[in-house]
This record gives C-alpha cells, sequence and structure tokens, in this order.
C-alpha cells in the first residue's frame, strides 16, 4: 500500500497541507504527524470529509513520500518512521539541511498552501517518488535537489570563470585554474570525483560528465581545453 505522511508540528499549516494533498491524491492515503508537547507525536489518519482519525498508527510498510517540516526534524520522531523520499520544506535558510536531499523550492505557510502546492504539482511530486526509474535530472518542479558534491562542483565552476573572464587577473591565477588538482581539490583524487557524479556521467551531453572527461584528459594541466571548459562551466551552473 502506497501513502503520504506529512510531518508538522504546526497544526493549522499541517491541515492545511493535507487537505491540499487528499484533494489532489484522492485515493492515496495520507497520515499527518505532530506534537503537542515538542516530546511526542500523535500521529492521525485523513479522511476525505475533511475529518482526522485517531489514535491512527502507520502502516508497518515505508511510506511512499513524505513532506517534512525542517523543526520537525530534531524531535525524535524519525527513528520510528520509515520513508522512500522525504521532502524538506519550511524556509528560513533551512534548505541545505544535510538530513534532506529534496526541498520545497517555496516556503510554506497557511496562506500559501493553496498557490505553492497546486494540483498539478502535487501530482507530479507523487507521480515521480512512485517511479522506480526517477532521477535528480527530471525533477517536480515542486522541489530542488540538494547535493554537497554538486554544490561543490558549482561553486568551482564559478571561480573558473571569475578567473578565466576576468582581464585583469595575474597569469599564474590562470594557470592555476586550468590543472587538475585544483578541480580535484573537493575530491581528492578522479575516482573520488567520478564516485559522487556517476549518475551523470552515463547520461549523454551532460556538462558535468563532460567536465569530468576534460579533466580528466590531462595528468597536469588542461590548457588546450579551456575555451571548451569555459563553456563546460556556464552550462554546468545551470544543473
Amino acid at each position: 500500500m502506497s501513502y503520504l505522511i506529512i510531518i508538522d508540528s504546526n497544526q493549522a499549516r499541517s491541515t492545511e497541507i493535507t487537505k491540499k494533498c487528499q484533494k489532489s491524491l484522492p485515493k492515496i492515503k495520507i497520515y499527518r504527524c505532530l506534537s503537542r508537547d515538542m516530546k511526542t507525536y500523535e500521529c492521525f489518519y485523513y479522511q476525505s470529509d475533511s475529518e482526522f482519525f485517531k489514535p491512527s498508527p502507520l502502516p508497518v510498510e515505508p511510506a511512499k513520500l513524505a513532506l517534512w517540516h525542517y523543526r520537525d526534524d530534531d524531535k525524535g520522531y524519525k527513528p520510528t518512521i520509515s520513508t522512500e523520499i522525504s521532502v524538506g520544506f519550511g524556509g528560513l535558510g533551512r534548505e541545505s539541511n544535510s538530513n534532506f536531499a529534496y526541498h520545497i523550492l517555496s516556503k510554506l505557510d497557511v496562506d500559501n498552501v493553496a498557490t505553492v502546492l497546486t494540483n498539478e504539482k502535487i501530482r507530479e511530486l507523487w507521480d515521480w517518488a512512485c517511479d522506480p526509474s526517477r532521477s535528480e535530472n527530471s525533477l517536480p518542479s515542486l522541489i530542488r535537489w540538494f547535493d554537497p558534491a554538486l554544490i561543490a562542483l558549482q561553486l568551482l565552476c564559478q571561480g573558473y570563470l571569475e578567473v578565466y573572464d576576468n582581464p585583469i587577473v595575474n597569469p599564474k591565477h590562470r594557470d592555476l585554474v586550468n590543472t587538475r588538482d585544483w578541480w580535484l581539490c573537493p575530491f581528492n583524487t578522479i575516482e573520488d570525483l567520478q564516485r559522487y557524479f556517476t549518475h551523470y556521467t552515463k547520461i549523454p551531453n551532460n556538462p558535468i560528465g563532460e567536465l569530468i572527461e576534460v579533466i580528466q584528459q590531462s595528468d597536469r594541466s588542461i590548457v588546450a581545453n579551456e575555451q571548451k571548459l569555459r563553456q563546460i562551466c556556464l552550462q554546468c551552473l545551470k544543473v
């Protein structure tokens, strides 16, 4: 049985989110978890007549999808719940929370749930979560994937472009960013770099895969490919 769970101790907001998800996914079972004392949680099963039934223990199998408010991540409930895909939400700069690979792009509050969680976006997210072949390269429009390795690679691309496109930069600095060692500084080795981005290298014409290929082409310097590297960096920043 597939089901969706909303984990949010703001009762008004979690109610609005649950209602919206039920309207978009009328055939999917939906549960809501909230804490009244910030120590223990209650779980409610939501019915189409807008009623919450309790107590409602969660099914034994993992939730297909969980929408998880950031502040509810540290209250001791996580070890007792199993989910296949967890999506964090809440804003306030918590989008980089390492406990969540996926994040709802817009901040959710009681007043904007209906405009952010449109029927189309919720169904798109659910279909993606249920797809065994889902990929970070075809994310639903509602969420974004945050990968520390990807962020590091994009920062390297930004640094390279800053040096390459700046006419007053010391030539030695330009030579430095054209070395393999500079590109590998967060990853240590080519093998380490490949391990983080294996799924990208399997996609034809993907800029991250192309970037790795250019870095591999020389033991010490990639100056001969600097114009190509510049174009790839621009593309990588759009991933």
